[in-house]
């Protein structure tokens, strides 16, 4: 699963990092989860669970980046939470359930970003293999 979703929100912290300052936000979203539970039991595994599993959280996390205040939601499966943020930089975060990962911003009742993993991922209960890497994503 790649990765690469990630390099947008490290140029944000190496701005940051070199100027001392945030550069002006724009209306972001990152989201990353891993695709099933940690204690789930893979059906027809050929990787084993890496050692120290039982540290990482079944969670899926969001990062969100506004231009100016706005109403956030998450949602892993049938679990999701919902914030009214100031603008600027938030990590948010909701328990992960089965099913596909969605984020929003909305701003004066219309939708300004949005993203839906239906069809490209879902967090399963019952993995074929362990798999611990994160799959990542932006809008």
């Amino acid at each position: 699963m790649p990765h690469t979703p990630l390099l947008s929100l490290l140029g944000i912290y190496a701005t940051a990092f070199k100027t001392g300052r945030y550069p002006a936000f724009s209306d972001m979203l990152w989201l990353w989860t891993r695709p099933h539970f940690k204690t789930a039991a893979a059906t027809n595994p050929t990787n084993a669970r890496p050692r120290n599993y039982e540290w990482s959280q079944d969670k899926l996390y969001v990062v969100v980046t506004l231009s100016a205040p706005a109403t956030v939601k998450i949602e892993s499966g049938a679990n999701y939470a919902t914030w009214k943020l100031p603008a600027g930089l938030t990590k948010l975060s909701v328990a992960s359930s089965v099913g596909a990962i969605k984020a929003s911003i909305v701003r004066n009742s219309a939708t300004v970003k949005a993203y839906d993993s239906t069809g490209r991922f879902g967090y399963t209960a019952s993995p074929r293999d362990y798999n611990f890497n994160y799959f990542v994503a932006e809008a």
